[in-house]
């Protein structure tokens, strides 16, 4: 099984990879580590996260069938946890508007073809229970979120993981950004 992570140059230490690293190991899961220099895009920041974490095939089949092991549950969710730990803190450079702004890295989960975007503003104990529900939903969610290009989000509110198409999210966004604008 295997684990990759593609992270903003600067936004991860060697040591938190190395850390990361060996909390994979303990369930003999290899990390992919590929590091990109921060470039300007012009696009919805979700869509584009800073950091992407991706679960190979083998991972989302076990869950998927129920073959994965509480252990191996534990170390993947452990490793997010990491992840959201070491970055929640951390502020990049983001050019919006003519001006630059400090803002935490965008972080998203891939697993299948499902993009969870990682709500990492929420606290420790909050964005662990978002961690639970989307695995809860892999788990019970029907095949085609993973099969198919889909945003899954959550929504602090009612505490539910959301799904929908890219062209659903952008809409979405899209009127979220007006509604802000007029309210």
């Amino acid at each position: 099984m295997k684990i990759a992570i593609d992270y903003l140059d600067g936004s991860l230490t060697s040591e938190d990879l190395d850390e990361i690293k060996t909390i994979l190991e303990s369930e003999e899961i290899e990390l992919l580590i590929h590091c990109q220099e921060p470039q300007n895009i012009d696009g919805i920041d979700d869509m584009f996260p800073n950091i992407l974490l991706f679960m190979n095939q083998d991972i989302l089949q076990a869950f998927i069938l129920g073959l994965a092991t509480n252990g191996l549950y534990d170390v993947i969710k452990k490793t997010i946890l990491s992840v959201h730990t070491k970055l929640s803190s951390k502020k990049i450079n983001r050019i919006q508007n003519r001006k630059i702004e400090q803002v935490t890295p965008k972080v998203n989960l891939r697993i299948g073809k499902a993009n969870m975007i990682l709500p990492m503003n929420l606290p420790k104990d909050r964005f662990e229970y978002c961690i639970d529900k989307f695995f809860e939903s892999v788990k019970e969610e029907n095949m085609e979120y993973f099969t198919t290009e889909n945003i899954a989000t959550f929504d602090a509110e009612s505490r539910l993981i959301k799904y929908f198409s890219q062209h659903e999210y952008i809409r979405t966004y899209a009127e979220n950004k007006i509604s802000s604008k007029k309210g």
